[in-house]
């Protein structure tokens, strides 16, 4: 499932924060729950999906939307969703200023991480459109927008 091994990690404790020489791990969770798949929140990401942009929502309010485009061969996108997936979690790692889990406003490279990694997420439901060109680039070959949608109980 998305991301349930990676939170596991980071619950326990042994995921680490990218702090450079000082790195260290995320303290352990307390109150984190497995994520369940959601059929509802699988439709909002298609519906975000079916836009072909590559924009998630200004207002990061601890659960939102990932999004990720994918530009190799429409052919072969399935075979790279782990890879996706994976890119949003070492965001954690590439933006090393975090140290716990509590996000400000200067942690938007991290959103992507923070999505996956808060403890009040404990729904996601994920899905792509297949896009044929941008308004302002018509001779864009197609491409594929990957979202994950994260919710509450």
């Amino acid at each position: 499932m998305h991301g349930s091994l990676l939170r596991i990690h980071l619950a326990n404790g042994t995921h680490n924060n990218g702090n450079g020489d000082s790195a260290g791990n995320f303290p352990q969770a307390s109150d984190m729950s497995l994520v369940e798949y959601d059929c509802g929140l699988e439709k909002l990401a298609f519906d975000i999906s079916q836009l072909c942009h590559n924009e998630s929502h200004p207002n990061f309010t601890n659960v939102g939307s990932n999004i990720a485009v994918y530009s190799g061969n429409v052919k072969n996108f399935e075979s790279n969703i782990t890879d996706l997936i994976m890119r949003w979690w070492n965001t954690s790692i590439e933006n090393p200023h975090l140290v716990n889990l509590t996000s400000t406003l200067n942690d938007t490279g991290m959103i992507p991480f923070l999505q996956m990694a808060n403890a009040n997420t404990t729904k996601v439901g994920c899905a792509y459109s297949v896009c044929d060109h941008t308004p302002h680039c018509p001779t864009r070959p197609p491409y594929v927008v990957f979202v994950c949608q994260y919710g509450q109980s």
